[in-house]
């Protein structure tokens, strides 16, 4: 009972000591490899946070709300979900995250040129080309997405719904649809994932992801030194023309970009 009683009170005072100064970070899962290491390494670098906790998020605009409700204090999300808040946001630019199209490596390349050079052309296969896996949580391309199958994949059926875009890519491996998805997901992706597909870069749109916290806390030296750091990162090791992302990268038929640029 002595020993329990001690434990208790150990837990009690790292958890509601006066001086304790929390890190709550949120993240998406599309953008969980980009920065959950050097979070975690750069809170404990600085040596002023007594806890560092990680949440996820399906979507940027679940992690502006919680940030509103003060479960979090700092998140990395779309500029898009914090328009309107730049009033009560310490907003910092990260990188521009751009859209791409995944294919299943079984369909060849041939296959996949022909289909966009005859959209009005219905096929009598079932291949993965006929369709689509729609992701569920709020993203801000999700009407351009619907546009771009419309366009020029009229016959893809949206078949398959998913929560996020790493569901969506697991489907898509498995040789049974296409997605889109932001190419700040492929580091998260394992080898043997990334050997079943192909990225096509539509230059259709993209996303760009900032890190906000709120004002009030950049007058905290720990968070304004965490803000810093973690934009520098970001400089040194995603925006760096030497960093750019290793993977098969096809490019769509040059007649097609005028209307995948729409």
């Amino acid at each position: 009972m002595l020993n329990r009683r001690k434990q208790y009170e150990t837990d009690h005072t790292q958890s509601f000591r006066n001086d304790q100064i929390l890190l709550r970070f949120g993240a998406t899962p599309s953008l969980r490899g980009r920065f959950t290491e050097a979070a975690a390494a750069i809170a404990v670098e600085i040596g002023q946070f007594t806890r560092f906790e990680h949440v996820f998020a399906l979507n940027s605009e679940d992690i502006v709300e919680m940030i509103d409700a003060h479960q979090l204090n700092c998140g990395v999300v779309s500029a898009a979900n914090v328009e309107d808040h730049k009033a009560t946001l310490s907003i910092r630019h990260l990188f521009y995250d751009r859209i791409i199209w995944a294919v299943p490596k079984s369909v060849p390349p041939e296959q996949v040129f022909d289909a966009l050079c005859n959209p009005a052309h219905t096929s009598n296969t079932n291949h993965a080309l006929d369709r689509h896996v729609e992701v569920t949580a709020a993203v801000p391309w999700g009407n351009r997405t619907q546009a771009w199958y419309r366009n020029n994949l009229p016959s893809s059926a949206p078949f398959f719904r998913s929560s996020t875009h790493q569901v969506a890519i697991d489907i898509v491996a498995a040789g049974l649809a296409t997605c889109h998805c932001p190419s700040s997901l492929l580091p998260n992706l394992t080898n043997q994932t990334m050997n079943r597909l192909r990225f096509y870069d539509l230059e259709l749109i993209g996303r760009d992801a900032v890190l906000i916290m709120p004002r009030h806390l950049t007058s905290l030296r720990p968070f304004q030194e965490f803000q810093s750091r973690l934009c520098s990162y970001v400089d040194q090791s995603i925006n760096c023309p030497a960093s750019t992302l290793h993977f098969e990268k096809l490019p769509v038929p040059t007649e097609l970009m005028p209307e995948i640029a729409m």
